[in-house]
């Protein structure tokens, strides 16, 4: 009877407390001298703990994917930027032996017209053909 009966007491005691410690509630189960809301408080927290732990590690797994992804997208826009750096440097390098090609193609053209108009001045022949010309007349 009366051991009977509080067996059943302390069975559901226990259930009681398992089933607020799974909620996570500092609720007083039955106290014994606060050591069972001890006991409560104690597993909420931990149970607390753990889920912000476990909160805390999945923002952490995602942070870590989004900077390999970042670190991945700024390698290949490192490689496309250096790529698009050498055919600027190539083109510049192209342009720049047009530019000289053309200042001595005027340098040249320059000075023919220099020598074309000095001897213009003194009457002598422009060209050899003409020199070979007025030679054979």
């Amino acid at each position: 009877g009366a051991s009977r009966a509080g067996r059943r007491i302390r069975q559901a005691r226990r259930t009681r407390r398992r089933a607020l410690v799974g909620r996570m509630s500092a609720t007083v189960v039955g106290s014994q001298d606060g050591v069972d809301l001890r006991f409560v408080q104690l597993d909420a927290t931990r149970d607390r703990q753990r889920l912000s732990e476990e909160r805390l590690e999945r923002a952490l797994e995602e942070a870590s994917r989004d900077v390999k992804q970042l670190q991945a997208v700024n390698r290949r826009n490192v490689d496309v930027a250096e790529q698009e750096l050498l055919e600027l440097t190539e083109n510049l390098q192209l342009s720049l032996r047009a530019r000289r090609s053309w200042e001595d193609r005027v340098r040249r053209a320059d000075t023919e017209i220099a020598a074309l108009t000095a001897a213009l001045q003194r009457g002598a022949p422009q060209h050899e053909e003409d020199d070979d010309i007025s030679h054979d007349a």
